[in-house]
């Protein structure tokens, strides 16, 4: 009960109405203070309205139970007054509160979206996505077949699915000296964990770049673990008959906050060997690989630094403030202002080329410490390709090789059309396009796990899907 002036109540006799309060307020009442009996009155009103159940009316009065103490665990009444006529407020249930005009109902609990674990028709996906959602659809149709037959699928080399697109990685992960207090290379800082993986993913951002350069910066890295800075070593223990590659083309820019496609150029060929990166290669050639790709990555990061700039590459805002001085006539020309725009874009290009020098040597380095580690080969299948300049929109169409009868043999299919093109468009250099490519597959050689489909076109004309 407030304290402060008390309402005037009065007090309910055995053969009066049953009220929600059993006290009535009287605002044309004098402010002057009540008789003591008007204090018991309403405290016999209050704890009516608390608890609802009545022993006895005793001298005009209602005698209850005491009160009883409530617990947490225990039941919360259906209904419970709301003792409008005596300030206090009984706190409700919301689950229990009948619904007033003008008040909305509590929020409903998120129901579970359909899309999870069904195909979803008509929306928009991206390749790997659609890839994944296809592969799941498969396994789940085949897994329902064998269950009816009586196979038993709980092992994971019963699933075709698996056999054919997964393959095993281990990530081994070191905290870094000084990041943390248990930075010394002891057991508690090394972790180590195996993991099947359908794609390998490969970051798409600056130019000058090839396929084998993508899938390294993925397996030799450092991040944050824990909330310290650790080192991230990842090898392949093994590998799938079907493996796929996928270049991630969508950035941020981390000065407009908005998320955008990258066109950068992957350099590609008709194999990849993938030696270098399992487990089991030369421990001797893998230390050298790493120091050498550790420095390349180091010399292309200083060359991106002076080449991407803020809106503009440096040394193009050194020439062109440069001419703009030079050429204008609206006040006199700083002599040492001209002298040190020309000196520092000297000292500019001076490191660009030295940077480009010594990334070319690296690269070719690398090249030749694997050239003859070529047992695990691998050939190009398909092409998924991205037309487009927004990650948000486009259109898809990808590349088939005639496996595995015609090799040199590549079809483009694109919605309905389907047309035979030269192996040079599949592989060219597709710098300043938008389409670009999205996803890579291979098919291990010597698996045969590829079989192109067959279809008849005599006339030797571009086939139309509508026709067949």
């Amino acid at each position: 009960m407030p304290m402060g002036a008390l309402p005037q109540s009065i007090p309910r006799t055995p053969g009066s109405p049953s009220s929600s309060t059993g006290a009535v307020a009287d605002d044309s009442a004098p402010a002057s203070p009540p008789p003591a009996e008007h204090f018991e009155s309403t405290r016999h009103a209050s704890l009516e309205a608390h608890h609802g159940s009545m022993d006895e009316v005793k001298d005009g009065f209602v005698v209850v139970d005491p009160p009883r103490r409530v617990t947490i665990a225990e039941e919360t009444p259906a209904t419970l007054p709301s003792n409008a006529g005596d300030g206090d407020v009984v706190m409700q249930d919301s689950g229990s509160q009948e619904k007033k005009p003008g008040q909305n109902p509590p929020p409903l609990p998120p129901r579970k979206k359909a899309t999870e674990g069904g195909m979803m028709f008509g929306k928009q996906h991206d390749v790997s996505e659609c890839m994944d959602n296809c592969m799941f659809q498969i396994e789940a149709a085949m897994k329902f077949g064998m269950e009816k037959s009586g196979i038993t699928s709980g092992d994971p080399e019963s699933s075709v699915v698996k056999r054919l697109f997964y393959g095993k990685m281990r990530q081994r992960i070191t905290v870094l000296p000084g990041a943390g207090p248990s930075s010394v290379h002891s057991t508690s800082s090394i972790h180590e964990k195996e993991d099947l993986f359908s794609q390998l993913l490969v970051n798409v951002d600056d130019e000058g770049y090839d396929l084998y350069d993508g899938i390294s910066g993925r397996f030799d890295d450092n991040i944050d673990f824990e909330g310290k800075q650790a080192h991230m070593d990842t090898s392949i223990v093994d590998l799938p008959p079907i493996l796929q590659v996928q270049l991630q083309r969508v950035q941020f820019n981390r000065e407009t906050l908005e998320a955008y496609k990258s066109n950068a150029y992957v350099k590609f060929g008709e194999s990849l060997f993938m030696d270098r990166f399992l487990a089991q290669a030369d421990p001797q050639k893998k230390a050298r690989s790493k120091e050498i790709e550790r420095k390349l990555r180091s010399c292309r990061e200083r060359l991106s630094e002076l080449t991407k700039g803020t809106g503009i590459p440096y040394d193009k805002a050194l020439t062109n403030t440069y001419n703009l001085i030079t050429h204008q006539n609206l006040f006199p020309l700083d002599a040492d202002l001209l002298h040190d725009l020309e000196t520092e874009s000297e000292l500019l290009k001076a490191e660009l080329a030295q940077c480009r020098e010594e990334a070319a040597s690296l690269k070719a380095a690398l090249e030749d410490l694997w050239k003859d580690s070529r047992n695990v080969e691998y050939e190009l299948s398909s092409v998924f390709i991205h037309r487009g300049s927004s990650p948000s929109f486009g259109h898809y169409f990808f590349y088939a090789r005639d496996l595995p009868d015609n090799p040199d043999k590549w079809l483009k299919y694109n919605d309905q059309d389907v047309a035979s093109v030269p192996k040079a468009e599949v592989l060219a250099d597709t710098t300043g396009s938008t389409a670009n490519p999205y996803l890579l597959v291979f098919a291990r050689k010597g698996a045969n796990v590829i079989d192109i489909i067959h279809r008849a076109n005599p006339e030797g004309h571009d086939v139309d899907m509508f026709e067949l």
